[in-house]
């Protein structure tokens, strides 16, 4: 049993996972010259897939804000019916 909540996370995860692997196949099969284009190319690949860098400031506000209470205690319940 899953929850609408994991599916939207496993669906979301899967559609970056293949973006990225099929970009990154493609940056690969153009031979070992790690030139100026292929590091612009990996670093649109990597924009496109969701992943990003943030400063330690603006990570501890996320985790130390009230919507992430409520989020971590929504996710809960719903691992909660999952594990049963």
């Amino acid at each position: 049993m899953s929850t609408p909540w994991y599916r939207r996370l496993t669906d979301g995860l899967s559609k970056s996972r293949d973006r990225l692997g099929g970009q990154l196949n493609v940056l690969l099969r153009r031979g070992p010259d790690l030139d100026d284009e292929f590091w612009s190319d990996l670093e649109d690949a990597l924009i496109g897939a969701d992943i990003c860098t943030i400063p330690f400031s603006v990570m501890d506000k996320l985790v130390q804000h009230p919507l992430t209470d409520i989020g971590i205690q929504r996710f809960l319940k719903d691992w909660g019916k999952v594990r049963k």
